[in-house]
């Protein structure tokens, strides 16, 4: 019979690590598992405040750097944390420096970069894992001159979804990178910023399975897809856990079953090969010794059966001269013409009798 527990969690009842996103989750009590038990568990609901900044130091994409000429300096603007618009960005940007103004085509949703004498030149150099340059469509290596777009378009939509990681997770998910396999949940941006993301795993589709141990304690994270703990300004949050013992009887179970179930599985040994049955001859034949010759002669098959034996004339097997032979000129004679009328008479009294 199944056990179940709902527990929840509040996020300013728990231990913090870094920020309110970031807990060690303590449990008044152990859950403990037995040799024939198993744990599943599941995020089963979360109410959790959109009140993370889309540009922050928490998301690492608020310092935008460059070179400019002449004198190749380099510069490192730092733009404050907050919810951006690409309107306030560009205020905010063009505000923070008098190298260059940046404004914005509704046409491509891009950025136009026009320098500022006595600026010559800026260069950005391009790097993959730098996510202010995402923010602005930075998509390669640019050295201006003259007005020009970036290569890519604008997105402030610096969060995807809200990814929950915890150590509850035991292996049942995986991703492209190795690093995403603690998650248990995923949550949509469903609702604009300021508003409360509600989560309800209605159909319970998303569960983690713990094989063996005890717990009574687990760390418990929200973060973007970049893996960076969200900043959620201190506002508090909730999530509700089912814990579900399954009782499964470990006695039943062949040994290449437990050990795929504790993911130690052994490879069996391949099935013996079975060779295919030698099938002797029905008839054989005895060889006779040819003394004088030294040779041994094969003796011609004779029919057994008991009449064949008990009388020569009913035998099967017939001797070339026992075969009734007609004569040569017999044999040479043209076939009789057949006489079409040599019946006619008797044909002609059967009917007059009739």
């Amino acid at each position: 019979m199944e056990e179940q527990l709902y527990f929840n969690i509040r996020s300013k009842e728990c231990t913090q690590v870094t920020n309110n996103a970031d807990l060690i989750v303590n449990l008044p009590f152990s859950i403990d598992l037995l040799e024939d038990q198993w744990l599943q568990v599941e995020v089963i609901s979360a109410e959790i405040p959109l009140s993370f900044y889309n540009i922050s130091t928490a998301l690492q994409n608020n310092v935008l750097s460059y070179t400019k000429s002449p004198g190749a300096v380099a510069v490192n603007l730092t733009i404050p944390s907050g919810n951006y618009t690409v309107d306030t960005l560009m205020s905010t940007l063009n505000g923070l420096q008098s190298q260059f103004t940046i404004s914005y085509s509704d046409v491509f949703n891009k950025f136009l970069i026009t320098l500022i004498a006595p600026v010559t030149a800026i260069n950005f150099v391009y790097n993959i894992n730098n996510y202010t340059q995402q923010l602005f469509g930075i998509t390669a290596s640019q050295n201006i001159t003259s007005p020009a777009f970036f290569g890519g378009v604008v997105n402030l939509a610096s969060v995807h979804s809200v990814l929950i990681r915890s150590s509850l997770n035991s292996g049942s998910s995986a991703s492209t990178s190795q690093s995403n396999n603690d998650i248990i949940c995923k949550v949509p941006l469903s609702v604009n910023y300021g508003g409360i993301l509600i989560y309800n795993n209605n159909d319970y589709t998303r569960k983690n399975t713990i094989k063996s141990g005890s717990i009574s304690q687990f760390y418990l994270k929200l973060t973007e897809q970049n893996q960076k703990i969200l900043d959620l300004n201190s506002c508090n949050w909730e999530m509700s856990f089912l814990f579900t013992k399954i009782k499964h009887d470990m006695n039943t179970v062949s040994e290449e079953q437990r050990q795929r179930r504790t993911n130690n599985y052994i490879e069996p040994l391949p099935p013996p090969v079975i060779q295919a049955p030698i099938i002797q001859p029905t008839s054989t034949f005895s060889p006779i010794q040819n003394e004088a010759e030294g040779q041994q002669i094969e003796q011609p098959l004779i029919n057994k059966n008991e009449d064949n034996l008990s009388n020569d004339e009913n035998s099967l097997i017939k001797k070339p001269e026992d075969l009734p032979v007609e004569p040569v000129e017999k044999m040479n004679e043209p076939p009789k013409p057949v006489d079409p009328y040599q019946n006619l008479d008797t044909l002609l009294f059967s009917l007059i009798d009739d």
